[in-house]
């Protein structure tokens, strides 16, 4: 016998036998239940080998490292840096300035000061981890070349293109003579060595040495990899920026198109790149395109980061863009307001991107 729908059957407004028959207490937690349940884990974590082993021992620190690294994932970079620079201080004294643990605690506050904004004592701690790494394991030492590309890193954030570039052309040259010109960690340096030359205005020869990583990821990786989906992506971004819109955004779509086969769809890597495209439709002049995707991107991060992370406020501050050039100028200042907010909380006002979003708030208040 066939019954009637349940809609039907029941009166408008009345629970679901489904919804009357479910426990209290089991509704699926929010992203943000979920994110404070594991602070307090790692804080309760923390505190317990604090008491079994002391303030100072390698396991307590190691804790100490956990709570730091899930505390700037969620974008609380004041109290990364807090844990940060007790680890340090920690594994100094433990274990030396030289030893493995004492200079990734090192790296690890340089990577966040550079997340905050403070790109002088980044550079410096950069700087310093880079040398003594050379002089302990020498010049060819992958944990050394990692070194030398968070110092890279930070002297393009710094706008020092030359620095930038020459420092990471010297790992280029390393690892193609220690790894080969096809290793993976070669055709990374190369990509970074491209977004250098991009950063600088050489677009032109961020194109060549793109389409160059990406032949060698196609012939090594196959066409179907993740990485040679993503060069070719990069090589979309370096077309459009040369003005090649129409064929940028026909790769970067197709590229998209390709990650979504293989990611979730707010997997980090799959929202980078929806990003990317929509920065792709922007530069051709398609700002409704760009703002549905900026929209996705915004969500995404949010959900999966919170909704002031850095990363989530620097898709708020693009989705705000493309919104005053779409004409939704309302919108577009509340967007802004947001993503500057967020800056502000997790890296101060002084900070580049809260800057940036507050000249934006600034250009969206004009009559």
């Amino acid at each position: 016998m066939m019954l009637a729908p349940l809609a039907v059957a029941q009166k408008a407004g009345s629970k679901k036998p489904s919804d009357a028959a479910k426990p209290p207490g089991t509704a699926k937690p929010t992203a943000e239940k979920v994110m404070e349940r594991r602070l307090k884990d790692l804080q309760v974590e923390l505190a317990n080998f604090e008491a079994i082993f002391g303030p100072e021992h390698v396991e307590t620190l190691k804790s100490a490292t956990k709570l730091a690294n899930f505390l700037r994932g969620t974008g609380d970079l004041a109290a990364a840096e807090r844990n940060f620079r007790r680890v340090l201080a920690g594994f100094e004294k433990l274990s030396g300035p030289e030893h493995i643990d004492t200079l990734a605690a090192e790296e690890n506050l340089a990577g966040l000061l550079w997340l905050k904004g403070d790109m002088g004592e980044s550079e410096r701690l950069f700087r310093r981890t880079y040398g003594t790494k050379q002089r302990v394991f020498g010049a060819g030492s992958k944990t050394t070349l990692v070194s030398a590309i968070g110092l890279s890193g930070v002297l393009r954030a710094k706008g020092d293109f030359t620095a930038a570039g020459n420092v990471m052309r010297s790992v280029v040259e390393i690892s193609r003579r220690e790894f080969g010109p096809e290793h993976p960690d070669t055709l990374v340096a190369q990509r970074n060595v491209a977004i250098i030359l991009s950063q600088a205005g050489d677009d032109a020869g961020a194109l060549k040495m793109l389409e160059e990583v990406q032949k060698t990821r196609e012939k090594v990786l196959g066409m179907d990899h993740l990485q040679t989906i993503r060069t070719r992506q990069d090589v979309a971004a370096s077309l459009s920026k040369l003005g090649e819109h129409q064929r940028a955004v026909k790769i970067s779509t197709a590229s998209l198109a390709a990650i979504e086969k293989q990611l979730p769809a707010n997997h980090p890597e799959t929202l980078n790149s929806v990003g990317t495209h929509a920065r792709i439709l922007a530069g051709a002049g398609d700002a409704a395109g760009a703002v549905q995707h900026l929209r996705r991107t915004v969500n995404g991060f949010s959900l999966g980061f919170g909704k002031q992370h850095p990363n989530t406020c620097i898709e708020m501050l693009e989705l705000a863009k493309a919104l005053q050039k779409k004409g939704d100028k309302a919108e577009a200042l509340t967007v802004a307001k947001k993503a500057r907010d967020g800056f502000a909380k997790a890296a101060g006002v002084e900070n580049e991107n809260t800057r940036a979003a507050e000249k934006l708030v600034g250009e969206l208040t004009k009559k």
